[in-house]
Formats: structure tokens, C-alpha cells, sequence
């Protein structure tokens, strides 16, 4: 893993996320124009998405997020906003899940 793991990982979520909606989204083979929305508390992960490009360290996954978007096609918004109005993510960034689940019941 690099040296700015964070960073890595928050990348990696977010095509996870795209990873996962391509399952739920196409898992009957129909063809559908999905919007989504990421909201991100990291400038970084925001930038990255919203210019499509990075250190080489992480073009694959880069890569890997812009084939989902493009083989779906899904349109892709990544916003960014603080970690302070970010509650849910800001919590679990630090652990208190607690935190997240009296903030969206049903977590």
C-alpha cells in the first residue's frame, strides 16, 4: 500500500462503490442510465475524479472506476464536503459507529 494510505483507500471506495452499483443496478441485464452521486470529505479523492487525473500509482484504479462509468453508462458526480458537515463519514473515519448510527438509523 502506498505511503498515503487514506488517500488510496478513499480512492478505492469509491470505485468499489461504482463495483457494487454496477451489481445492483444491471444484475438483470438491463441497460439503465444511472446518476451517481459520491460525496467525499477528502480534496484529493474529489480532484481526482472531477479531473481524471493522478499520481501513476493510481491510474489502475482510476482506470478500473472509468470503464464501470463507461461500459454502464453511468454518469459519475463526486462532491466534496467537509468532514465537519460530513457527519456520518467524519464518525466513521474515527470509529464511532455510534456516532453514525444516531446520526442514520438503519446503518
Amino acid at each position: 500500500a502506498p505511503d498515503d494510505l487514506i488517500f488510496y483507500l478513499e480512492v478505492f471506495c469509491v470505485a468499489w462503490c461504482l463495483d457494487l452499483i454496477t451489481d445492483l443496478v444491471c444484475a438483470n441485464g438491463t441497460v439503465v442510465v444511472c446518476r451517481i452521486m459520491i460525496w467525499t470529505d477528502n480534496k484529493n479523492t474529489f480532484d481526482i475524479f472531477n479531473s481524471l487525473r493522478m499520481k501513476p500509482l493510481y491510474n489502475e484504479i482510476l482506470k478500473y472506476a472509468v470503464n464501470i462509468l463507461i461500459n454502464n453508462n453511468f454518469k459519475l458526480h463526486v462532491l466534496l464536503l467537509s468532514g465537519k458537515k460530513n457527519v456520518v463519514a467524519n464518525a466513521l473515519s474515527h470509529w464511532h459507529n455510534n456516532v453514525a448510527t444516531n446520526t442514520h438509523p438503519g446503518l
